[in-house]
């Protein structure tokens, strides 16, 4: 599953214009590619345990939306970000093929493993987040709450083939597409 339109800032100003996430059975990891903008691909393994520290980050940055912090009760907290979700996953395009640069666009060598993430939630809504290996350059962008929904959705559906049981990690479902909020 990947994410196409992606078109938030990267580090020196270069824009994200995909995103995979594909469960490597031989591995037991996820590989996290990024196409951009400027014709190059950043690749890094995700483990279980890194995908969860993601994940994690990713739904607190759903919960400072002002939208799903203004409410009150649990439930209607659920029920905006059930709402979001869904809207999210109508304007996303997870139907383009994944496009793949030629190996001289890509890294060289081996794809390092996730080692360190940094993320800030800043004021305006949006979350920094950054994804370093121990050595060498790593992947630092920033995510409205959109685009943080869409991620989790990547992230999530390529732990499954992985059986990584991380579902718990989704934002919930509206139920029956109708969600009344008070």
């Amino acid at each position: 599953m990947q994410l196409l339109g992606f078109k938030r800032m990267l580090s020196g100003m270069t824009k994200i214009r995909q995103i995979q996430a594909r469960y490597d059975a031989e591995q037991d990891r996820v590989l996290f590619r990024v196409n951009r903008d400027d014709q190059k691909e950043f690749r890094v393994w995700l483990t279980r345990r890194f995908l969860q520290l993601i994940l994690k980050a990713l739904n607190q940055h759903a919960e400072i939306d002002p939208d799903v912090s203004s409410q009150m009760s649990d439930s209607g907290k659920q029920e905006v970000k059930a709402f979001k979700r869904q809207q999210a996953l109508e304007q996303a395009d997870f139907g383009q093929p994944f496009a793949d640069l030629d190996e001289e666009e890509t890294d060289e060598g081996p794809i390092a493993v996730a080692f360190k993430l940094n993320y800030s939630l800043m004021k305006d809504g949006l979350m920094r987040l950054q994804l370093l290996p121990k050595q060498g350059e790593g992947l630092d962008f920033v995510l409205t709450s959109q685009i943080s929904i869409s991620v989790i959705e990547i992230l999530v559906k390529a732990a499954e083939q992985g059986q990584w049981q991380l579902a718990a990690f989704r934002a919930p479902q509206a139920d029956h597409g109708r969600i009344q909020i008070n």
